[in-house]
């Protein structure tokens, strides 16, 4: 039988091996499906036409902005597991009592990965 905990060490593994294999292009294309330009772009802490270029390839992020948006990748990645991309998209955008009351969006962009990465194994769990 598996375990709550068996499921988020087996999806924190397998969510961290697709950030690093994956380039950034398609983490970006990916993080635009699943959150969508805006939110994808709040994350990163800048425009939406700045992520665009990002998703091309014509552009290339600050390597602190890259590893923001592939911490973001691997969280999303680990939640979808169990639930489907607009359940991942309202927890990110909402307050989150594991946060205290800060959505995962505004502690991603204040490079909280820990803290968020945390939240999503509780709300895997139930949490």
């Amino acid at each position: 039988m598996m375990t709550n905990r068996h499921i988020v060490t087996s999806g924190r593994t397998r969510s961290h091996r697709k950030s690093v294999e994956n380039s950034l292009p398609d983490i970006i294309g990916f993080l635009m499906d699943h959150l969508g330009k805006v939110l994808t772009s709040e994350i990163a802490g800048v425009s939406p036409q700045t992520v665009d270029g990002w998703r091309t390839g014509t552009q290339r992020p600050s390597t602190a902005i890259e590893r923001r948006m592939r911490e973001t990748y691997a969280i999303i990645v680990k939640l979808s597991v169990k639930d489907a991309s607009g359940t991942i998209r309202a927890w990110f955008m909402g307050m989150n009592p594991q946060l205290d009351d800060v959505s995962p969006v505004e502690a991603m962009r204040q490079d909280e990965f820990r803290d968020v990465a945390a939240a999503a194994d509780a709300f895997l769990t139930g949490g």
